[in-house]
């Protein structure tokens, strides 16, 4: 069912409710914080190269920042990725959402 038509019978069944605007399909793409090094044997094999790759979420408290977490002169950066979206990036919030639509579609 989709996410309008839960929208109208929630309005049918509860017509007081103000509505949300809710997005008709879900992203299926996550912006994170990827760890970008310079990919060459300047790199800090210490503390840079093991974090090359590494993903957090856009507000996570214990992501590094360069070079303030590092080393002073580190050319490592932090980069916007778009990676797929998989349940196990699913936020706490965003499963909430989930189930309340779910519950409220089989009204």
């Amino acid at each position: 069912m989709a996410i309008k038509d839960v929208e109208k019978r929630i309005a049918a069944k509860f017509p007081g409710l103000t509505p949300i605007e809710l997005p008709e399909e879900p992203a299926t793409t996550k912006t994170v914080m990827q760890w970008v090094t310079a990919m060459d044997d300047k790199v800090c094999a210490e503390y840079c190269q093991p974090l090359d790759g590494k993903q957090w979420e856009i507000d996570d408290a214990r992501m590094p920042t360069p070079p303030d977490s590092t080393h002073p002169n580190c050319r490592c950066q932090l980069q916007l990725v778009e990676i797929p979206r998989t349940e196990e990036l699913v936020t706490s919030e965003e499963a909430a959402l989930i189930a309340v639509i779910e519950t409220v579609s089989n009204l």
